[in-house]
């Protein structure tokens, strides 16, 4: 058996750049967690409709908020987004706790950020200022 001294951690995180709305968390009802769902194509209206909460939660983030999406949401405390509210958009930039980088966009112009707001629209209905934040979440 090997006995390790000292600090020790299996904690990681990642940061974000993510450019988005910013939103209450009031808007994030069950219902429009269902139609983001349908909206996004990737699963069945009535496969969505069938789904129990914890069942929702699981597609929720698998097809929505998991952060491999066009468009993704980033909620709570844990995503480093103010209590009450939520960011929906895209990520620009990740950087993960090993030091690796990645630049989700190529080129990031007013008309990017046109786009997204576009993306955001189709998927969700949600409208507003365009924001461009940094965010840290553990993983």
């Amino acid at each position: 058996m090997k006995i390790r001294n000292g600090f020790v951690s299996n904690s990681s995180s990642s940061s974000f750049v993510i450019a988005g709305l910013l939103l209450d968390d009031a808007l994030l009802t069950e219902s429009k967690k269902r139609e983001m769902i349908i909206t996004s194509g990737k699963m069945n209206a009535d496969a969505v409709i069938a789904l129990d909460e914890d069942s929702l939660w699981d597609a929720w983030h698998d097809n929505i908020a998991g952060g491999n999406n066009k468009i993704t949401v980033f909620q709570g405390g844990d995503d480093g987004i103010t209590d009450g509210k939520f960011m929906i958009g895209k990520v620009l930039l990740t950087i993960n706790s090993e030091g690796g980088s990645q630049w989700d966009m190529e080129e990031i112009g007013f008309n990017s950020l046109n786009l997204i707001t576009e993306d955001i629209k189709k998927l969700s209905g949600f409208v507003g200022a365009m924001r461009i934040i940094g965010t840290t979440r553990s993983c």
